[in-house]
């Protein structure tokens, strides 16, 4: 419980830019200064020399980057449908009107489209969920409406 709500502070003060002007930002941490005489620096390092990952980090990498493919597609479709519209027009024509109802389908089937690839990674996310050694390793499912309002904003 408490983790979550320091995540949810931290996610905040993110959105909000309180951590852009720190020292160092955009640049990779330097993790591997750890003791060298400790046993988890033999294989921290063993792993990061040789591009080793567990598979639960690969997947919830894998997780990510299909998030924001998806985000991405509706956002082509949104930015389309705006210019669509707004090269229609207010006119009444049976012409425009066909067009503008069509734009309207394929913005709805793009929506749809967005909350099954939303669901289907909210399956790999609740699996992912299950293998991670830590709770605060654990991804907060997604939520499709939160998404399409964020993106309507």
């Amino acid at each position: 419980m408490f983790d979550h709500i320091v995540e949810k502070l931290l996610r905040d003060a993110q959105a909000n830019g309180k951590f852009d002007n720190l020292t160092g930002r955009g640049r990779p941490l330097k993790l591997d200064q750890e003791d060298e005489a400790s046993e988890e620096w033999a294989a921290n390092h063993l792993l990061k020399n040789q591009n080793l990952r567990p598979d639960w980090l690969e997947e919830d990498l894998a997780i990510r980057a299909e998030l924001e493919q998806a985000r991405q597609a509706l956002q082509r479709t949104h930015r389309w449908r705006s210019e669509q519209l707004a090269a229609l027009g207010t006119g009444n024509e049976a012409d425009t009107l066909r067009a503008r109802e069509w734009v309207e389908a394929e913005w709805r089937r793009a929506q749809r489209e967005f909350r099954e690839a939303l669901e289907q990674l909210n399956q790999r996310i609740r699996t992912l969920n299950l293998k991670v050694p830590l709770e605060r390793f654990q991804r907060r499912l997604l939520a499709p409406d939160a998404e399409l309002k964020r993106l309507g904003s």
